[in-house]
């Protein structure tokens, strides 16, 4: 029987929907798990830093992501008192198309000055100061209008102390963020926590345990993350917890959170201790999803 232009549409049609079930089948690239195809000409690359703050000298390590055009860039802030650097997710993300920046802060392995909470932040917001700079961005590869704070601990304490001091910060995200709020009221906590900060200090220069404890004591108020949530209105927010000391101070910032803006909150519990031991690969996920969601990445624009 002669084709009909009617019978004719029908091979057409099937093509188009063999190559539709090829496509769907075909699994999307996981950055978490493999690597991009090279880019020759705008290579993935590694650097150390040396960064100015205050007068003192941080060291850090940035990754750069493959690309040519500008990339959103994450400062990934680490802990008290940092031997988790959280290294693992700063790969992914860069395979993901982000630039990672991990620093020390003053104090701290090897970086000039003494360490406290108060030059913590300070620091924080210095090395936001210097990827700022149109000839550092430039150099670097930064879109100055994407950067993104992601802390984990205590590097999630201060990761929401600055943004919310800082609205040009595009997102954050708080990884079982140390704010200790609840903590505070507990009888005996001053003396707990000058026993831990004590027992951690090895690695910092210049820090005391007790010294540490009154300073926390004493801007109790001022960098409580539930008092300073509304500041972070209208920004995306993310909040991770799991099963450790701080998922009752978890729970209340996202509740704080929730209140002020529900609509740009994320929170996502993960099961397993404080350093994520067996949700590595679970906490890059979460992470790189958040950032899809409102970042944008230099992969997906390539």
């Amino acid at each position: 029987m002669p084709l009909s232009s009617g019978n004719f549409r029908w091979p057409l049609l099937l093509m188009a929907l063999l190559s539709a079930r090829a496509l769907a089948d075909t699994p999307a690239f996981d950055p978490v798990a493999a690597d991009p195809a090279p880019d020759a000409a705008h290579p993935a690359a590694f650097s150390e830093l040396t960064l100015p703050s205050h007068g003192a000298e941080l060291y850090g390590v940035y990754y750069r992501a493959a690309g040519a055009v500008a990339h959103p860039t994450v400062l990934m802030l680490h802990g008290f008192p940092g031997y988790e650097q959280n290294e693992d997710l700063a790969q992914a993300l860069r395979r993901g198309g982000y630039n990672v920046l991990i620093f020390h802060y003053r104090g701290a392995w090897g970086s000039h000055g003494t360490y406290s909470f108060t030059h913590c932040i300070e620091d924080v917001e210095a090395v936001l100061a210097y990827l700022r700079m149109p000839a550092h961005a430039a150099s670097l590869g930064v879109d100055p209008r994407r950067l993104v704070l992601v802390g984990h601990s205590v590097g999630g304490h201060l990761a929401g102390i600055v943004a919310a001091r800082d609205p040009q910060v595009l997102g954050v995200a708080l990884v079982s963020a140390a704010n200790r709020r609840v903590a505070m009221a507990r009888p005996g906590w001053d003396e707990q926590i000058r026993a831990h900060f004590q027992a951690e200090v090895g690695p910092l220069h210049g820090a005391d345990g007790a010294a540490l404890s009154r300073e926390l004591r004493t801007h109790a108020r001022e960098w409580d993350l539930v008092e300073l949530a509304p500041r972070w209105k209208g920004r995306p927010v993310l909040i991770v917890s799991s099963d450790d000391a701080f998922r009752a101070e978890a729970e209340a910032i996202v509740a704080a959170a929730r209140a002020a803006d529900a609509v740009h909150l994320q929170a996502v519990h993960l099961a397993g201790d404080h350093a994520y031991s067996d949700q590595r690969v679970a906490l890059a996920h979460v992470l790189l999803d958040w950032l899809g969601g409102f970042a944008g990445s230099a992969a997906s624009e390539r």
